[in-house]
C-alpha cells in the first residue's frame, strides 16, 4: 500500500502500489490527486538467477519469491526499521560439561 495526503485538505490516503501514478479522488473534498510512487528499497539480485527484484518498502525485511526462478530472496530492512535480530541470528556458544551448544534465535 501506499500512504499519502491530499494536495488539497491534508487527509490521509492510500492505493495500492498498482495504481501510483493514476489519478484518484480524495474520499473527503474529492478533489483528484495523483498516487505517488511508492518507497523503494535498495535493488536486490535473486542469489539464484541474478533476477534484479524492486521491492517496496512495504517487503522490508522479508522473504520474497523471486518471480523468475522462484528462489526466496530476504529484502533488505528499511531505514530505521529494526528487523528483531542481525541477519544470522543470534549465535551463542555455551559451555555445558566440555561440550559447545550452539543455539539460534
Amino acid at each position: 500500500m501506499i500512504d499519502f495526503k491530499c494536495t488539497n485538505c491534508g487527509a490521509d490516503l492510500e492505493a495500492d502500489v498498482g495504481a501510483a501514478g493514476r489519478k484518484a479522488k480524495c474520499y473527503k473534498c474529492e478533489t483528484e490527486v495523483i498516487v505517488p510512487l511508492p518507497d523503494f528499497l535498495p535493488r536486490v539480485a535473486c542469489s539464484n538467477c541474478e533476477h534484479e527484484l524492486n521491492l517496496t518498502v512495504d517487503q522490508a525485511g522479508l522473504m520474497i519469491r523471486c518471480p523468475k526462478c522462484g528462489t526466496m530472496v530476504r529484502a533488505p530492512d528499511a531505514e530505521g526499521k529494526s528487523s528483531g535480530c542481525g541477519p544470522l541470528g543470534l549465535v551463542a556458544i555455551l559451555t555445558f560439561a566440555g561440550t559447545a551448544v550452539y543455539l539460534l534465535s
